[in-house]
């Protein structure tokens, strides 16, 4: 039988109010109001211009911050896609898709929507949080919990990690994504208790 352990990447780290901002900047399914703003190179949108309009945008609706972000240059065009790539301050990598509502070519101004459609995130807070709640909820004493760099934050989303035990046995753990902001289930597999074959 597997153990099965509820845990949040994030609920060891911050506190309740900021776990709220976070699920808000993650929900991959999450379409933030339209932005507007003058455009001053015609029908074309800088990709300069696109990173301070989304950069603003996100960090005011959501309330955290980006640490860095890079947009592809657009046409001003409705229907035009906005795709951008961005870090925030959690070290979580975004990808940021979105499109052009409204071009108004007598004032250059725009307007665009834009969401959140995929996060990663560092798969040393998962390996933290999955440690620290088997040492709580299970009776296996964990050292070290070892899971991928780089996690993608979607609902049902299996990762394998490795374990060690005090007693130094590598076992497997499986991590399972209960939604796009960090809730996971870890189940960590027993030790093969077959007996070996000491025929000689």
């Amino acid at each position: 039988m597997l153990l099965a352990v509820n845990a949040c990447v994030w609920g060891f780290q911050l506190s309740s109010k900021r776990l709220i901002a976070i699920a808000v900047a993650l929900g991959a399914s999450f379409l933030f109001a339209g932005c507007e703003f003058s455009c001053s190179f015609g029908n074309r949108v800088s990709s300069e211009e696109l990173n301070k309009q989304v950069r603003l945008s996100f960090e005011d609706q959501s309330g955290v911050l980006l640490t860095s972000i890079d947009c592809d240059e657009s046409d001003a065009d409705v229907g035009s896609e906005i795709n951008c790539v961005a870090t925030n301050q959690n070290d979580v990598e975004l990808t940021i898709e979105g499109e052009v509502t409204e071009y108004n070519s007598d004032t250059d101004k725009i307007k665009f929507d834009w969401e959140v459609v995929s996060a990663a995130a560092p798969g040393e807070s998962f390996e933290i949080a999955a440690r620290r709640s088997l040492a709580r909820q299970s009776n296996v004493l964990i050292n070290d919990v070892t899971c991928p760099e780089r996690i993608d934050l979607k609902a049902g989303n299996e990762v394998d990690c490795t374990a060690v035990d005090v007693q130094g046995n590598d076992r497997e753990v499986v991590l399972t994504l209960t939604d796009e902001e960090g809730g996971f289930d870890v189940n960590l597999k027993p030790l093969d208790a077959t007996p070996q074959d000491s025929t000689s």
